[in-house]
């Protein structure tokens, strides 16, 4: 049975909480129901009512997106670069470039909307379309030189009267994608530039900072990579993550003594996952000695 996702549900999950509008909340009831033809009338009848409407934008975005998902075995290589037999879902054409037509045309009415924007980040994520989600992140951030990192949410209200702190929001969309793409060397460039792009504008924020302090590892810039950690450090000196990276980029480095330090500081953590794999570099890194 084929899934459908609004783009709401899509950027902010069980969050999401449609607007009243008749053309919107009809069209999400007959989408439920499984009444694709009388769906796609309703929205006919929408574009003759008002064609500049972004919830309708929204709407013909999820419905041909509906209509073009299709799933498929295969094997190869996942986006995270493992390699093995895998469901791949996407939008097969022409559905695709309609839906992302009208993902654009919503953000050519509104382009403060922080859930379109994500919602295209995702969708191009789906697509496996890396090159387009890099640009789209830019461009996003790129946003903030205009807006001030004050962004619109659902039915054009203020991000901020749903108690969401934007550069969160944000954050967590891009670390999304991090998180999949961190270890596949194909998209190593393209992880590492949004990575660049991303400390421009949150350069306090340690997630981000880790992304990239991450990426500068793995190209040899072992002093540039640790600075950027000790930064995070001393923004929040309990993240757990980062105190296991610093300890990770000194063991890369051979600095055994500053290693054993902050892998001695995960020793006590409550994550018995987190204070077992310290003890163990700890321990081989005494063997060294």
């Amino acid at each position: 049975m084929k899934k459908w996702l609004c783009l709401g549900i899509l950027v902010m999950s069980a969050s999401f909480v449609f607007s009243q509008s008749e053309y919107q909340a009809s069209f999400y009831k007959l989408m439920q129901a499984g009444r694709i033809d009388d769906a796609k009338g309703m929205l006919a009848d929408w574009e003759r009512s008002n064609p500049n409407d972004i919830e309708l934008a929204i709407c013909n975005f999820n419905y041909y997106m509906y209509m073009g998902t299709v799933t498929e075995n295969t094997i190869g290589k996942m986006p995270d670069g493992r390699y093995g037999a895998y469901p791949k879902t996407y939008v097969k054409e022409p559905q695709y470039s309609i839906a992302l037509g009208y993902l654009d045309k919503a953000l050519a009415i509104d382009a403060d909307r922080i859930d379109v924007h994500i919602g295209k980040m995702q969708y191009l994520d789906m697509n496996q379309k890396y090159s387009e989600l890099e640009s789209c992140i830019a461009a996003m951030l790129s946003r903030i030189d205009i807006n001030a990192n004050k962004w619109n949410f659902k039915n054009g209200k203020p991000l901020s009267e749903y108690g969401k702190n934007p550069e969160q929001v944000i954050i967590n969309a891009i670390n999304n994608v991090i998180s999949v793409i961190r270890y596949n060397e194909d998209l190593f460039d393209i992880g590492y530039n949004i990575s660049i792009v991303e400390n421009k504008y949150f350069p306090n924020n340690v997630i981000a900072i880790n992304h990239l302090a991450s990426y500068l590892l793995d190209k040899g810039e072992a002093q540039a990579g640790i600075d950027l950690l000790l930064k995070a450090y001393s923004i929040d000196p309990t993240d757990e993550v980062i105190i296991i990276n610093i300890g990770l980029a000194y063991s890369k480095m051979n600095s055994i003594d500053e290693a054993i330090k902050y892998f001695s500081l995960i020793i006590d953590s409550k994550d018995k996952r987190k204070s077992d794999f310290a003890r163990q570099q700890i321990e081989k890194l005494q063997a060294k000695k």
